[in-house]
């Protein structure tokens, strides 16, 4: 069947461009990226044009072929891997992430123009009304949308691309104050409280601290050393908080993980399951302690024993 453009339809909402090219005998079957028909015409006639000066090799892939290649291949985790293939959300919808933008896209077709397209469609406001901050905009779509490509480079499927990143100043400029961090841990459950204390005093990350193992952690010496940290993986030692020892000495139990927030203390399982209310404020009170404890680190001298932290 020679190739002809399909109109839109159910299974797909843009015109589509199918049959067979007769100079190579290639089977073709890729969408043009839009529902007007005078635009699918254009995208129709380039298409024949770079079929017959050879611009279209043998392997053509689209950003879907090349995610998935590159996910199988690198195995990208956290906030990237969501960015690439999005999530799973509990009413069986997938998050927006770059399959859903560029899925259909040949990865040679992607360039700055598309990028663009892309932001001003989902890089606009957030849910919260407020506009995106660049370094969201470079972490949740250029940096991940440049690594695939420069994968599906690798393959030889497309060139290297050169994406623009905009200019911004990502420094914060604002730490908690003490009272806030008292704020804080009162707000929080007992049991969660020597965990945001933790996080609070050693200025670490919230996986770090929720892998922290006792076998990794010398009282004695105010020492302790988290492994599989972000910089590659790498083991990173840290001095232990005075108070963050004196608070610790107690609930030590090796070979165990010093936190658990599943608990209602060290030692004692927690009785009752926990609400979805519940966790849900757990949840935000640890988030919150842990971007205080990306700035405040060590700025806090003493948290008041009150708390029963001490």
């Amino acid at each position: 069947m020679p190739l002809k453009l399909i109109p839109p339809s159910n299974r797909s909402r843009n015109w589509r461009v199918r049959g067979t090219d007769s100079r190579t005998g290639r089977r073709i079957d890729t969408t043009t990226h839009t529902r007007v028909k005078r635009d699918a015409e254009t995208f129709f006639q380039k298409l024949n044009r770079d079929l017959f000066d050879g611009l279209i090799g043998k392997q053509n892939h689209t950003f879907g072929e090349a995610a998935l290649a590159y996910v199988d291949g690198v195995k990208p985790t956290g906030p990237q891997l969501v960015a690439i293939i999005g999530r799973v959300r509990r009413d069986g919808t997938r998050s927006p992430c770059l399959m859903t933008d560029f899925g259909d896209w040949l990865v040679q077709d992607i360039d700055q123009q598309a990028l663009k397209e892309v932001e001003k469609k989902r890089f606009q406001v957030s849910r919260y009304g407020e506009e995106y901050a660049p370094s969201t905009i470079v972490r949740f779509l250029i940096e991940p949308l440049t690594a695939v490509l420069n994968y599906a480079a690798e393959q030889g499927w497309r060139d290297v691309p050169h994406f623009r990143h905009p200019k911004f100043n990502d420094k914060r400029k604002r730490w908690a104050t003490e009272d806030e961090v008292n704020r804080l841990i009162n707000l929080t459950a007992p049991h969660i409280r020597p965990l945001i204390l933790f996080l609070v005093l050693e200025g670490c990350r919230q996986r770090e601290a929720l892998s922290l193992d006792w076998v990794d952690v010398w009282l004695d010496r105010a020492w302790a050393v988290l492994r599989n940290t972000k910089r590659d993986g790498e083991d990173r030692g840290i001095a232990l908080h005075p108070q963050v020892v004196e608070m610790s000495r107690p609930f030590r139990i090796a070979p165990a993980r010093c936190f658990s927030p599943t608990r209602a203390s060290h030692t004692r399982p927690l009785r009752s399951p926990m609400t979805a209310a519940a966790r849900s404020r757990r949840r935000l009170m640890v988030l919150a302690a842990e971007q205080i404890s990306k700035t405040s680190g060590h700025m806090i001298s003493d948290i008041p024993a009150r708390h029963g932290c001490s």
